[in-house]
């Protein structure tokens, strides 16, 4: 704010007021219209920094450093495995320790599926073809040996002569054949074992066994007789051997490469969550736990302080650019900034102080605690300060959520999509009943996704219901200090909201009560002025709930010297022993009057504002040309005396207010206006401000005008009952719906013609 030399709060000078929550930057076509050049920002300008700005940006810093930070240095747990607990211990922060029997049995699974490792012996097969080939020749040689007569003497021989122990049963067999039958039966053996020997045979498993079972089959492809298919098969079994002899070593070598490869499993840790209970013996999954934790040997991470420093410090530089970029008005505004530091530790330690409560929350609950701070900080920020920065900071605060709950996706999405939700609901609000909507819409929200989440993991039902009841309450409890943080933060730091409005659109408020007792014509006019802003407001967008709540205190400066004004004069005017100009300053005086009530009482700045602008520099008209009647001079060397001091109205609200002032005020000369008289009236008001430069400010466009005057029209009729003109009948107007004759005109008011009680 800026005062005056005589100590009287004048208007504060700002870009397009506008309750806290909408766009406060100065609109760049109301720049071009003004004749000012708005300069091409570059894509990534150079911050402008400034010691305020740089003590803020530090102070956050340190600040939230030092909060995240501080659970990095715990107390000692001295336990041993075996030791009785004598104390509940619970997580000071998330983290994870290895879970060595989970590790061990995958493993073990890890080992057994190693399938063990043969060497191929090449030459077994050919081994045993040449054994079954020298077999044969032996025999052939021995049949063909006619000095041994007796077959007695031919076994001896094949069983002497063979390179391996022949059973008797073989030698004989072979001793029997004809020399003729020796060559297909040697093909016959040596094609079965070619056969056989192709497959793997294991030495140390039952391979050979099963090896020997498939011979007989194999040799009946031959078609030899039965006897000799005996033989081949009974010869072939006895040359038969492993081709595959199991490595030990290389097998040990892969079971050990495949324990290695399977990594040690973690299991996570929740802050909060109970890691022993009193009384419980201490187990080694206890103790991993401690060391995971720190808590056995505890020393401060500055490894991890810096890094989270460095985050922290990423993060409120990309607020300041994002605020520099998109709302340079905020980030020119020190209070504003402080403001939203302070909302942002407040979420932090909101958290981090229900962690230090000795309040037996799970690593879920404590999840949901976190929801609900990052919530409350979306819903504060778009109220107290921008919606738009507060989806940003919501977006942040959620990651840092997520963070300090070691990375917990699912809370992240839950926290970021509440507080969008929220953010959204509280931004429009307009009555105090829209509290209970907020709080139902963002539980039932939470409710949802935590439904929809539980579904994605495969939640177990107890589960989903339980964080279901969490989600809605943290929505209901978001809600409750969200009223409370509004109303300890508000005037503070001299914002005004909607929450703030909506008290003091109370009619029962002791300044209104004070205005409608003391000054009545004052406080009907107001309530009719509301009535004509809201609607002008909501026809263009504007904030209609400022409007209305502005021009209930519009003209509050009134209660100084009510009967100076017409609305209030009931035994003749004050004004006829004044001189003109004295009139005048009494007149306009009551804006004076009127801000220095409007800081006696704390009234929010963009109100305190309105009342001071929604005169504009207009001129008393009536006194003006009074004392021009007697002044001899130049008219412009006293015009001044007889205009008020301004500012003009800087905002849409209030250039609103000050045409449906001056078109209330006009209206209460008509006594039966007609739709038409009512168009005149409200087209005139607006040509006249515009004519006069009152509107030059306040960003207002002729569609707009156009708008806020077919606003006023619908109001002002439904206010006055305009109706047609209807033919005279024996001199008098009358009304053929109801007989009623032309009820006896409204004296005028200043606004109407020239009149010495003027507003």
């Amino acid at each position: 704010m800026r005062w005056s030399t005589d100590d009287t709060m004048l208007c504060e000078e700002r870009p397009q007021p506008g309750v806290s929550g909408g766009e406060s930057d100065v609109n760049p076509s109301s720049r071009r219209r003004q004749g000012h050049r708005t300069p091409r920002k570059p894509v990534f300008p150079a911050l402008s920094l400034n010691s305020p700005r740089l003590l803020i940006g530090a102070t956050a810093v340190v600040v939230l450093s030092v909060l995240l930070s501080s659970h990095l240095l715990p107390d000692r747990v001295s336990y041993q495995v075996g030791d009785r607990a004598t104390e509940e211990i619970r997580a000071h922060r998330s983290g994870r320790y290895p879970d060595a029997e989970a590790t061990r049995q995958l493993r073990e699974l890890a080992v057994m599926r190693v399938p063990k490792i043969y060497r191929d012996v090449e030459t077994a097969k050919s081994d045993v073809v040449d054994s079954i080939g020298s077999l044969f020749e032996n025999a052939r040689t021995v049949l063909g040996d006619k000095t041994l007569t007796s077959p007695e003497d031919r076994i001896s021989a094949i069983q002497s002569n063979s390179r391996t122990p022949l059973s008797l049963k073989i030698a004989r067999s072979l001793a029997e054949f004809p020399v003729p039958a020796l060559g297909p039966v040697k093909t016959a053996a040596i094609g079965v074992a070619s056969m056989v020997m192709s497959q793997p045979i294991q030495n140390d498993t039952d391979a050979l066994l099963r090896a020997q079972q498939q011979v007989p089959a194999l040799a009946a492809r031959y078609r030899l007789p039965v006897k000799q298919a005996q033989s081949v098969a009974q010869i072939v079994r006895h040359f038969l051997k492993p081709n595959s002899i199991y490595d030990a070593e290389r097998t040990r070598r892969a079971v050990q490469q495949a324990s290695l490869t399977v990594e040690t499993q973690y299991r996570p840790i929740f802050k909060g969550e109970i890691l022993v209970h009193q009384g419980e013996e201490i187990t080694e999954e206890h103790v991993a736990k401690f060391t995971a934790l720190g808590l056995r040997h505890p020393r401060l991470d500055w490894t991890t302080v810096l890094s989270l420093s460095v985050l922290i410090s990423c993060m409120i530089a990309l607020v300041a650019f994002y605020l520099y970029h998109y709302h340079p008005a905020i980030y020119r505004n020190d209070r504003h900034l402080w403001l939203l530091v302070l909302i942002v530790i407040m979420s932090i330690l909101g958290l981090k102080l229900a962690g230090a409560l000795q309040i037996k929350l799970s690593a879920a609950q404590f999840g949901y605690v976190g929801v609900t701070a990052t919530t409350l900080a979306g819903m504060l920020t778009a109220v107290l300060i921008n919606p738009q920065l507060a989806f940003l900071v919501s977006a942040l605060l959620s990651l840092q959520t997520g963070l300090i709950l070691n990375n917990e996706l699912g809370m992240t999405t839950l926290a970021l999509i509440s507080s969008l939700v929220a953010i959204y609901s509280v931004s429009h609000i307009r009555h105090r009943a829209d509290s209970i909507r907020t709080a139902l819409l963002v539980g039932c929200t939470n409710a949802a996704i935590v439904w929809i989440l539980g579904g994605l993991k495969n939640d177990p039902l107890p589960q989903i219901l339980t964080g279901t009841a969490w989600g809605v309450l943290s929505g209901i409890l978001a809600t409750a200090v969200f009223w409370f943080g509004v109303a300890l933060l508000e005037r503070p730091f001299g914002v005004t909201t909607h929450i703030g409005l909506l008290e003091l659109s109370d009619t029962n408020q002791p300044l209104l009560r004070d205005l409608s007792l003391q000054a009545p014509g004052t406080f009907n006019h107001s309530i009719m002025v509301g009535n004509l802003a809201e609607a002008g407001a909501k026809a263009i967008g504007a904030d209609a709930l400022l409007s209305r709540v502005a021009s209930y205190y519009h003209d509050i400066g009134k209660m100084r010297r009510p009967e100076f004004f017409i609305e209030n004069q009931r035994n003749g005017n004050a004004h006829d022993q004044l001189n003109p100009t004295l009139s005048a300053l009494v007149i306009t005086s009551h804006i004076k009057e009127g801000m220095e009530m409007a800081r006696a009482y704390r009234l929010p700045p963009l109100v305190a504002d309105i009342i001071c602008q929604h005169h504009g520099t207009t001129l008393v008209s009536y006194f003006y040309h009074a004392a021009l009647a007697r002044y001899e001079g130049n008219p412009a060397d006293i015009e001044p005396q007889f205009r008020y001091s301004g500012p003009k109205p800087m905002s849409k609200e209030s250039g609103i207010i000050m045409l449906a002032d001056m078109a209330e005020a006009k209206s209460r000369c008509l006594s039966r206006p007609t739709l038409n008289q009512l168009r005149d009236l409200v087209e005139g008001v607006v040509r006249e401000r515009i004519a006069d430069g009152q509107l030059d400010d306040c960003d207002l466009t002729l569609k707009e005008l156009k708008e806020i005057q077919e606003a006023f029209i619908r109001v002002l009729t439904g206010m006055l009952h305009a109706r047609i003109d209807y033919p005279k009948a024996n001199g008098n107007s009358y009304d053929s719906r109801n007989g009623n004759a032309d009820p006896q005109r409204a004296a005028p008011t200043a606004e109407s013609q020239p009149n010495p009680a003027g507003r």
